[in-house]
C-alpha cells in the first residue's frame, strides 16, 4: 500500500512513526508480573546476579547478560525489563523498515514500485511491529531470547545489504563486519539465528549475484565471516552435554523426532493463520503429537506453499524469497528436531515479517491494477486502509497485553481456549497457593492429576498443596509416586525431605535433600533445607557449609533471611564474633523489622564489649515483641553491664513478670539491688 511519499527529506519520520505505534500498542505491558518460566530463568536465576557470572554455563549469554544488567540497574522492578524488550523490539521494526527500504529501492524492484517503496516499507514494520502475534516475544519478559535474535538477525541482513550497495572500499568493510557481529550476537541469544548466513545468501543471490558461486566469490570475506558464527553456536550447544534433561534435540524424551516432525506441518498451517487473523491467541498450547489421521490435509497443505515457493523462486525470485524466508527461518524448530513445546507463537516473531510484506505489496499491486491512472485517489485508499489495518491490531495488541496483567488472568485465558489443558490447571493451582487459597488449589491439582495421572509434575503440585494443610502423611504418598515415575526429579527429592521432616526421621529427611543437592548442586532451597535439618542433628560445620552455599546462590534474597541468622549462631558459638555480626547485619539490609536477628546481633555486639549498640538493638527488639521476656532480660543485663544498674532495673522486673523462671533475670536484678539500686515496677 503506498501510504506516504519518500522521506529522504525527513529520515527520523519512519523512525518516529514506528517508535509511537510501538509505545502506543504496548502502554499496557510495563506492569506485567513476571510469569511461568521468568520465574526460573529470572527470579531465581542466581547467574544473573552477577555480569560475568551470567554468561556462564549458558547457550544464550547474550540473553542472560541483558537480563543481568536488568538486574544491576534496577532490581526485579519489572519495568526496566519490559522497557529494554519493548526497546528491541522498537529497534527490530527499524531494522525491518530499513531492509524493506533498501530492497524495494533494489534495481529489480524499484522500476515496478517507483516512488511508493518507502510507503510500502514503513507500512509493513507498522503492521509487523503493532501485530497481537508478537506479545509473546515482547510482553512475555524471557522470550527476549526470540526478540533479541530477531533484531539481530535483521540487523545482520541489513548491515550485508548495505555492503552490498556500496562499493570496494572501507565502507562496505565497515558493513561486512557489523553483520557478522550481529548475526554472532544472535546466535549467542537463539539458535534460530544460524539461520541468518543462509537468508544473507539467498538474498543476495535474488537480488544482487547472477548465482550462489558469484556470490560466495564476491564477497567470501562476508561469508567467511557469517560461517564463523556456526562455530560459535556449536560452542555454546555443547555446554548442554551432560545435562540430564535436555528441553531440546534429539536427547528430549517427551516425543520422537519422527512424532515431532508428522506434526510441524498442522503447527506450520496453525502459525500462517494466526499471521492473517490472529485470534485466538493461546500462550501455552501443550499441542498433541499428530494422530495418523490428522496428517493428510497439513501435509498436502504444506506440499503446496512448499511447491509454490520454489515455482515463485524460479519464475518470480523476490517471492521465492519470501517464501525461503517463512520456511528456512522456522526450520530449527518446525522440522524434525524435537523441542519440548511442539508450537509456540513465539517461534513466528521473524517469519510473520514474510507474510505481512507479501500482504501489503499483493495489495498494493491489486489497488495499482485497480486505479491505474488514479495516482491521488489510491494513495489515500490505501494511506486509509493501512491505518485501519495498524489501527485495529494495535488494539488487539493492547486486548492481548491485558492478558498478560497477572498469571491468574494469563492461565484462566489459556483455559479459555483449552479447558482440559494441564499446565494451567496446574499453574492456577500454584497461584492459588500462593493466595493461600489451598482448597482451590487441592482442586486444580487434582483435576489435573486426573488429566495426567503418570505425570510426576502432577503428584509433586499436589503434595505441595496437602502439606500445606498438614496432611503430611498424604502429601508422602504423593511425592513418593512422584518419584517412582522419574527418580531424578530433584524438587520432587525436595518436597518429600520437607514432608518427611514434618513426620521425624532426619536421616531419611536428610538423605532426599542430599540428593535433590546432587541433582541440582544449585538448587538453594534444597542447601537451606538440608542446613536445617544438620542443625537439628548438631551437625553444625557441615550446616555450615550448606548455609554458605544457599546465601552464594541468593545473597539478596529475603526469603533467606534465617540462613544468615542461623550461620551467625553457628559462627558466634564457634567464636567467630566479626563474622557472625556481619551475617545479622546482612539479615537486617533484607529484613529491618527482624526481632531475632535484631537480638542475636545485640548479643554478638555484647560480647564484643559494644554495649551501647547492643543495648539500641535490644530496645528494636521489644519495640517489635514487647512480650519477649529474654529481651527485657538481656537488655537489662546490657544496661548492668554498662554500669547504668538503675535503667536496668525496670527491664529485668519486666522480664520476670512475663517469665518468672527467667533465672538469669532473677540473678541480674538481685545483683542490682545488692548495688543499692531500688527496684522499679
Amino acid at each position: 500500500m503506498n501510504t506516504t511519499p519518500r522521506f529522504a527529506a525527513r529520515p527520523w519520520t519512519p523512525a518516529g512513526l514506528l517508535a509511537a505505534a510501538g509505545l502506543w500498542a504496548y502502554r499496557n505491558s510495563f506492569s506485567v508480573p513476571f510469569l511461568f518460566d521468568d520465574h526460573r530463568q529470572i527470579v531465581h536465576h542466581a547467574a544473573i546476579r552477577s555480569l560475568l557470572g551470567s554468561m556462564a554455563r549458558t547457550t544464550r549469554p547474550a540473553v542472560d547478560l541483558s537480563i543481568a544488567l536488568n538486574y544491576a540497574l534496577g532490581g526485579l522492578d519489572v519495568f526496566g525489563y519490559h522497557a529494554v524488550n519493548l526497546a528491541i523490539h522498537l529497534l527490530a521494526g527499524l531494522a525491518l523498515f530499513g531492509c524493506l527500504r533498501r530492497t524495494l529501492q533494489n534495481p529489480r524492484l524499484a522500476a515496478r514500485e517507483g516512488s511508493s517503496t518507502d510507503g510500502l516499507a514503513l507500512t509493513a514494520a507498522l503492521i509487523w511491529l503493532v501485530h497481537p502475534l508478537q506479545t509473546q516475544s515482547v510482553t512475555y519478559i524471557i522470550q527476549r531470547a526470540e526478540s533479541l535474535a530477531g533484531l539481530c538477525v535483521l540487523v545482520s541482513l541489513y548491515g550485508a545489504i548495505r555492503c552490498f550497495e556500496e562499493p570496494q572500499g572501507p565502507v562496505p568493510q565497515r558493513w561486512a563486519v557489523a553483520a557478522i557481529a550481529a548475526c554472532a550476537v544472535g546466535v549467542a541469544s537463539k539458535p534460530v539465528a544460524v539461520t541468518a548466513p543462509l537468508v544473507i545468501l539467498l538474498y543476495d543471490r535474488v537480488f544482487r549475484s547472477p548465482s550462489v558461486l558469484h556470490a560466495l566469490r564476491a564477497r567470501r570475506g562476508l561469508y567467511l565471516g557469517l560461517a564463523v558464527t556456526w562455530l560459535l553456536f556449536l560452542v555454546l550447544q555443547a555446554r548442554e552435554f551432560g545435562h540430564p534433561q535436555p528441553s531440546a534435540g534429539f536427547g528430549y524424551q517427551g516425543v520422537t523426532p519422527l512424532g515431532y516432525a508428522l506434526t510441524q506441518p498442522g503447527v506450520i498451517l496453525h502459525y500462517l493463520c494466526l499471521s492473517l487473523w490472529p485470534s485466538p491467541l493461546v500462550f501455552d498450547y501443550l499441542w498433541p503429537v499428530a494422530r495418523l489421521s490428522q496428517l493428510p490435509v497439513p501435509w498436502l497443505a504444506v506440499g503446496a506453499l512448499v511447491g509454490l515457493a520454489v515455482w515463485a523462486w524460479s519464475r518470480h525470485p523476490p517471492l521465492g524469497f519470501l517464501g525461503a524466508w517463512w520456511f528456512l527461518i522456522l526450520a530449527p524448530t518446525s522440522s524434525f528436531i524435537p523441542v519440548a513445546d511442539l508450537a509456540a507463537e513465539h517461534r513466528t516473531y521473524l517469519p510473520l515479517a514474510a507474510v505481512i510484506t507479501l500482504a501489503v505489496v499483493g495489495a498494493d499491486t491489486l489497488l495499482r491494477r485497480a486505479l491505474p491512472s488514479r495516482e491521488r485517489l489510491r494513495r489515500t485508499l490505501a494511506c486509509v486502509a493501512a491505518s485501519g489495518v495498524v489501527v485495529t491490531l494495535g488494539l488487539v495488541t493492547i486486548r492481548r497485553n491485558a492478558d498478560y496483567r497477572s498469571e491468574r488472568a494469563l492461565w484462566s485465558a489459556v483455559l479459555a481456549e483449552r479447558p482440559h489443558h494441564f499446565r494451567a490447571l496446574s499453574s492456577l493451582g500454584d497461584v492459588a497457593r500462593r493466595e493461600g487459597k489451598l482448597d482451590e488449589s487441592i482442586r486444580d491439582f487434582s483435576e489435573a492429576q486426573h488429566l495426567l495421572p503418570d505425570n510426576p509434575e502432577a503428584h509433586d503440585n499436589l503434595g505441595e498443596a496437602l502439606i500445606r494443610t498438614g496432611r503430611a502423611q498424604e502429601a508422602i504418598a504423593q511425592y513418593t509416586e512422584a518419584l517412582r515415575l522419574t527418580s531424578d526429579d530433584p524438587e520432587a527429592h525436595n518436597h518429600l525431605g520437607i514432608a518427611l521432616a514434618r513426620t521425624g526421621g532426619l536421616d531419611e529427611t536428610a538423605a532426599h535433600f542430599a540428593e535433590a543437592i546432587r541433582l541440582d548442586p544449585e538448587g538453594e532451597d534444597a542447601h537451606f533445607n538440608l542446613a536445617n535439618v544438620l542443625v537439628r542433628q548438631g551437625r553444625l560445620d557441615e550446616a555450615a557449609r550448606h548455609y554458605d552455599e544457599t546465601l552464594r546462590l541468593q545473597p539478596d534474597d529475603a526469603d533467606y533471611v534465617d540462613a544468615h541468622i542461623t550461620l551467625g549462631n553457628i559462627l558466634a558459638q564457634q567464636g567467630w564474633l566479626d563474622e557472625a555480626v556481619a551475617h545479622y547485619e546482612a539479615a537486617l539490609r533484607l529484613s529491618p523489622d527482624d526481632a531475632a536477628a535484631h537480638q542475636n546481633l545485640g548479643t554478638a555486639l555484647a560480647q564484643q564489649g559494644r554495649l551501647d549498640e547492643a543495648i539500641a538493638h535490644y530496645a528494636v527488639v521489644i519495640r517489635l515483641k514487647p512480650r519477649w521476656a529474654e529481651a527485657y532480660a538481656n537488655l537489662g543485663l546490657a544496661l548492668a553491664q554498662a554500669g547504668r544498674s538503675k535503667d536496668a532495673a525496670p527491664d529485668l522486673s519486666a522480664a520476670l513478670r512475663l517469665n518468672p523462671g527467667l533465672a538469669v533475670a532473677e540473678r541480674a536484678l538481685q545483683d542490682t539491688l545488692h548495688a543499692g539500686q531500688p527496684l522499679q515496677d
